[in-house]
């Protein structure tokens, strides 16, 4: 029986390695992920992540500065997220055989390798997919102390919550519901030397990062809201229990197709749940079992607290909580399947509906090519970036108006690309940027005639006209809106060429 399940679980995690690498590298960067790149290629990674991102620096001043210095190709920057992708298939697969058995553990796994949420963020390159796999590793590694309270587990749950928490700000709430459940099913004096130790390790190993993570505090203003001065009474408790909806139904909605999304939104998530509880409902006295699904329902409240506080707005960073919720839901089916009759149909019937939404996720992503971070709102961030690639070959710079071009922008200013000019108008967050992405700040006539002076055809990408306080100056100096040709529409974005001579002057670029 060992034998076949690892066999089995050789070939899940084979499906799981293909659906994540197919074309891996043929979308260009989306918008985030030129944050990610930017940071990578910089000379000072810490100083750039501080101006950019809200995030610590393991990921993206640690360890991308590393594996770009290889190569900063689409394909070779999503492998890491893909790699992390592929341990969590591995961790559901253990958690859920340890807490029930084979069949729960190999349901799990292809659950998690064939989720179109996790699929999704597992071919990013960003910490999305990171940050799940070592949230995850903690979520178990807490429910083998709770019930074990090995000296081992809880090194590695210690190590877990840090790697996590290096990772992204928000991993935090894993933490916080490792100990609510620890002090929940383990009341006892190691429980809370063990909880006291982590902390102490974890505060020590975040001293050095403390100056720089209050600095992106203030840049980004992240946490005001929780500090707004709202009344308790007036919190919007009701967003937060929607947002909750949200998550679960991106849980297993994740990129279908918009009219699929709509009919089922309201209609999939509690279902489903309330289904997992009832087949589930002869395993309620196995001690895991009551670990798991209390650690879930304390990250849900943990959630949507923070939600109605203000204090999160990151789903991406909670797919930890969709992964044990996959995995109790493996396991619920499981003893469906035990229980025969009319509780095997439908634990079957469930499965193979989770599974033809997640094959209908995957095939809208793949034919879509860009990133759906709404399933009914989409922004076209692959498509601008191709027209840019396809179209900067034959120009000799790059002229971006602030708004949706600029992550474009942001991207193309890695070195081996064509000189560009983000026009900025003065602005404490477009001033962050100044000394990371080659913005040219200046008076508009002064900047035009050095741009016209120096180069003859360039690349416009604009968007959102009276964006910039002074962009009728800047064009009028330039010639002229009119005086741009070949100009389509990416989404809200305007990409076309400027001649800086009459046509009959220019020349060709070698």
């Amino acid at each position: 029986m060992r034998f076949l399940s690892r066999r089995f679980l050789l070939w899940i995690i084979l499906l799981a390695a293909l659906i994540r690498a197919w074309n891996l590298g043929s979308g260009a960067f989306w918008s985030d992920e030129t944050y990610t790149m930017l940071t990578a290629v910089n000379p000072d990674p810490i100083k750039s992540l501080v101006s950019i991102e809200n995030s610590p620096p393991l990921y993206y001043a640690f360890f991308m500065p590393l594996w770009a210095s290889i190569s900063t190709s689409e394909a070779w920057a999503r492998i890491p997220s893909l790699l992390a992708g592929l341990g969590c298939v591995i961790l559901a697969f253990r958690m859920a055989r340890r807490i029930s058995s084979t069949r729960a553990g190999i349901i799990a796994a292809l659950l998690v390798a064939c989720d179109a949420y996790l699929v999704t963020h597992s071919r990013e390159a960003r910490a999305y997919t990171i940050a799940a796999f070592f949230s995850f590793w903690a979520i178990a590694e807490t429910i083998e102390v709770a019930e074990t309270s090995s000296t081992r587990a809880w090194i590695r749950l210690g190590l877990a919550l840090l790697a996590a928490c290096y990772t992204h700000y928000v991993e935090l709430i894993f933490g916080i519901a490792s100990a609510g459940l620890l002090v929940i099913r383990r009341p006892e004096k190691r429980t809370f030397v063990g909880l006291a130790i982590i902390t102490f390790c974890g505060i020590a190993a975040f001293l050095p990062w403390l100056r720089l993570m209050t600095a992106q505090m203030f840049k980004g203003n992240w946490y005001l809201p929780v500090w707004s001065g709202t009344a308790v009474g007036e919190l919007p408790w009701k967003d937060g229990l929607y947002y909750i909806h949200r998550l679960l139904a991106w849980a297993f909605l994740y990129n279908t197709p918009p009219a699929i999304y709509r009919l089922l939104y309201y209609f999939l998530p509690v279902p489903i749940l309330l289904t997992a509880l009832f087949l589930a409902r002869p395993l309620w006295s196995v001690s895991s079992i009551r670990s798991s699904a209390c650690f879930a329902s304390l990250l849900l409240v943990l959630i949507a607290i923070l939600w109605g506080l203000g204090a999160i707005r990151e789903p991406v960073y909670v797919q930890a909580l969709f992964i044990l919720l996959l995995v109790i839901l493996a396991v619920s089916v499981s003893e469906g399947i035990n229980r025969k009759g009319i509780f095997a149909f439908i634990s079957i019937a469930l499965i193979a509906l989770l599974l033809l939404l997640d094959g209908a996720g995957i095939v809208e992503m793949y034919r879509n090519h860009f990133h759906l971070e709404d399933r009914l709102t989409r922004e076209p961030w692959h498509r601008i970036m191709n027209v840019v690639k396809e179209r900067e070959t034959s120009c000799d710079a790059i002229v971006v108006m602030p708004g949706w071009g600029t992550p474009a922008a942001w991207y193309l200013s890695r070195p081996e690309r064509k000189p560009f000019y983000l026009i900025w108008y003065d602005s404490p967050y477009f001033r962050r940027m100044a000394p990371f992405a080659r913005v040219s700040p200046g008076e508009p006539e002064a900047l035009a005639e050095m741009i016209r002076t120096k180069y003859r055809r360039i690349l416009v990408i604009r968007s959102r006209p009276g964006f910039y306080p002074r962009e009728s100056e800047f064009w009028s100096a330039m010639g002229g809106v009119e005086k741009i040709r070949d100009e389509i529409m990416v989404g809200e974005v305007r990409i076309g060429i400027l001649e800086t001579l009459p046509i009959s002057d220019t020349f060709e670029l070698r």
